[in-house]
């Protein structure tokens, strides 16, 4: 009689198995049931799909400023995009920051021996910021840093100094 008691038991968990299916396996044992795993799976495509047109839009944006800095200095007359030692001005395109004054130092020469004026301005904390320049305006300094970046001497993370 017993026997006939497991069988039933066991006839009626498999019963509730092969009509629940894993579902019914994953709910008893406190797991997330496929559905529930959907819903998570759509929820991180959706987030993937939102950070990829955030990217989408600032790739855009800057190649929208870098066309307008390209088009920029090409309206420039040819001695305007270097940045000429008699410019006078108060923008500077900072290409690097260093601690060591012999580091700022051999990144200005980098930058004379390409053909730019070059200065090391000393910043908080004793950092040595070398920068090209100067231009007399930020369009100018954009061109600026535009063609020292193609050169290569100036990285991703270079800005723009305003001197009042």
């Amino acid at each position: 009689m017993r026997i006939k008691g497991y069988i039933a038991v066991a006839a009626l968990v498999c019963a509730c198995v092969s009509v629940g299916g894993c579902d019914f396996l994953r709910k008893v044992a406190g797991r997330p049931t496929s559905a529930q795993i959907e819903a998570e799976v759509e929820r991180r495509a959706e987030q993937e799909r939102v950070a990829e047109v955030e990217r989408q839009q600032k790739l855009e944006a800057e190649r929208d400023s870098i066309r307008r800095a390209h088009e920029a200095q090409a309206e420039e007359p040819a001695e305007v995009q270097a940045v000429a030692p008699q410019a006078v001005g108060r923008y500077y395109v900072v290409v690097g920051a260093y601690q060591d004054r012999h580091n700022a130092e051999k990144k200005k020469q980098r930058l004379e021996a390409a053909g730019y004026t070059a200065v090391i301005f000393t910043v908080r904390d004793g950092l040595k910021a070398v920068a090209a320049g100067p231009s007399a305006t930020r369009d100018q300094a954009a061109v600026a840093m535009a063609g020292l970046r193609r050169r290569g001497l100036c990285p991703e993370d270079g800005w723009i100094l305003k001197l009042d």
